[in-house]
């Protein structure tokens, strides 16, 4: 049994009862191509809508088999993977489900929610996930929609506060009072991608976001600079930045990354992490009103 199948449709239109499968391809978990095919509708004889979004006309198809000529390979193809993956996996099982296939038979994964968990629950086009990681594809056609889902199912596998680290070189920071070795992006690109994974500007960002810290001891908020990053766990999963801020250097825990967006933010109320260290300013527990970012005790 293969790892992965990775499908993707490209239809008539975007309702499984009335449209119909004009291109399928699947490949497995090593890219390998298993089936890239076009197909005739049978019912629909124009689909002008969707013509526009992934250029399969009429005469492309003419003469072409019809799904239904597929399905079984499709089925067999499916049943033959441990996981199956489609972006936005609900339209897929559409119109399996249209053709007599029960995707219930199969055990789905879907990069679009993945990666909505990841970014803040932000749902997104496969072209804008798959940008974000420097993946490059020709959207709207099935094998490249594939090609980008898989690319971008192994880019969040590797994790994406890991990829911050790993993409980055040695960097050494001083403040005149400590110097810290971390690591820090070294390009224009990586350093755009790290503020976006870590929320602190939109996906759609062309350039960074002004950051602000709010966590010095004389209070109000301080312009800040984001210089770079120290992994302190063995699995990856807990990044520490390293900003400057009113000429210091501080240490900020990436639980609290986001909240740099705004002077004037205010978090919400959310459990404690159980190895997170008490935060300045916090009463009884709480979190402290307009608190833009907090300084990692012993940072």
């Amino acid at each position: 049994m293969m790892e992965l199948a990775v499908i993707d449709f490209e239809t008539t239109g975007v309702d499984p009862a009335a449209d119909e499968i004009l291109q399928v391809a699947v490949i497995d978990g090593r890219g390998q191509v298993l089936l890239n095919e076009l197909c005739r509708p049978q019912r629909v004889g124009d689909w002008a809508g969707a013509q526009r979004v992934n250029g399969i006309t009429p005469a492309m198809v003419a003469g072409k088999p019809a799904f239904a000529h597929f399905a079984p390979r499709v089925q067999e193809l499916l049943a033959g993977a441990k996981r199956v993956l489609a972006y936005n996996a609900a339209f897929e099982q559409g119109f399996l489900r249209a053709a007599g296939i029960d995707p219930g038979a199969f055990r789905w994964a879907d990069p679009m929610e993945l990666f909505a968990r990841a970014f803040g629950g932000q749902k997104r086009r496969l072209s804008t996930a798959a940008g974000l990681f420097g993946i490059r594809f020709q959207a709207h056609d099935a094998l490249g929609d594939v090609q980008a889902t898989l690319a971008l199912y192994r880019a969040l596998q590797q994790g994406v506060l890991r990829r911050i680290v790993e993409n980055a070189g040695d960097a050494v920071l001083t403040d005149g009072a400590r110097t810290v070795h971390c690591r820090a992006p070294g390009t224009p690109e990586d350093w755009l991608y790290a503020h976006k994974a870590l929320g602190l500007c939109p996906l759609t960002a062309a350039e960074p976001r002004a950051l602000v810290y709010n966590g010095l001891s004389s209070g109000g908020p301080v312009p800040c600079s984001l210089l770079g990053f120290e992994d302190r766990s063995a699995d990856g999963d807990w990044l520490v930045a390293w900003v400057r801020a009113d000429g210091r250097l501080i240490a900020l825990d990436s639980d609290h990354l986001k909240e740099m967006q705004a002077a004037a933010y205010t978090p919400p109320d959310r459990p404690r992490r159980r190895d997170a260290a008490p935060r300045a300013g916090d009463a009884a527990g709480g979190a402290p009103a307009q608190l833009t970012m907090e300084a990692l005790a012993g940072g």
